[in-house]
């Protein structure tokens, strides 16, 4: 996986919703607000995206 090129945890999610498939992509696992923040830029980059932060 791509993610994992930059040393980034990934895991893909898949869940249905109204009969049809949605996948998440979750990138990492820190143990602060502050790690995830500065790695939510990085990924912002690479994927060319709006990612969003989530408690586990």
């Amino acid at each position: 996986m791509k993610y994992q090129r930059l040393s980034l945890r990934a895991e893909v999610g898949n869940k249905v919703m109204g009969g049809a498939p949605h996948y998440a992509v979750v990138i990492g696992d820190y143990s602060s607000k502050e790690q995830a923040e500065r790695a939510k830029k990085v990924v912002a980059r690479f994927c060319q995206c709006n990612p969003f932060l989530i408690v586990k």
